[in-house]
């Protein structure tokens, strides 16, 4: 085990873990500069306070590895793709951002992928928010527990997928932020919910 004990764990080239745990305790970041995040097995816990889990690139973590991520008062960034192929992913009621823009010339955007989601466990997100010039594009049905937000100028395709929004807000800022691609959204919630 890795406890960062409220220090910065900050990567320059990549960051790959095959076992073991790393602990993201109270006060501590995460920050992989300029590349990717590859977890193909064991324990990444960000379940405390003040937390930071930030990925320059594409965040992947494969079957056999297990994410906690920050808590709603910590912040967790990818400014690629979210490949969940699968693990378990626990969203612990915080927000993710994919913050998409300039960082890899060569991609035209970043994939939403949830191999075996929606699920009850291990698979959905909480809070969604897509930022950046770059689009964004769904591999695979997906749901959003609570709001689905779309800023700037780059747009969620759908790409054929199901989304399903349980919270009280689908919101785009821009117009067209969303690109339906024969997709299908589905809002789910328990009370009334809106769309703008």
């Amino acid at each position: 085990t890795i406890d960062l004990n409220g220090n910065e764990l900050n990567p320059q080239y990549g960051y790959a873990q095959h076992t073991g745990t790393l602990l993201i305790s109270e006060d501590s970041q995460f920050k992989v500069h300029n590349r990717w995040a590859y977890f193909h097995g064991g324990t990444i816990n960000a379940d405390a306070d003040n937390t930071l889990f930030k990925i320059d690139h594409n965040f992947t973590m494969q079957t056999g590895s297990t994410f906690t991520a920050p808590r709603a008062n910590g912040s967790f960034q990818i400014r690629g793709g979210f490949n969940n192929t699968g693990g378990t992913f626990h969203h612990n009621s915080g927000t993710l951002i994919m913050s998409t823009n300039n960082k890899w010339n060569a991609a035209a955007g970043a994939a939403i992928r949830v191999n075996g989601g929606p699920a009850s466990t291990g698979k959905n997100f909480y809070n969604l928010t897509l930022n950046g010039k770059r689009h964004k594009t769904a591999y695979t049905d997906f749901e959003v527990e609570n709001n689905l937000t779309i800023n700037g100028n780059g747009k969620l395709k759908g790409n054929g997928k199901t989304i399903t929004i349980k919270g009280n807000r689908g919101q785009q800022t821009k117009k067209n932020n969303m690109l339906h691609g024969n997709s299908t959204v589905v809002f789910d919630g328990s009370k009334a919910q809106t769309i703008k």
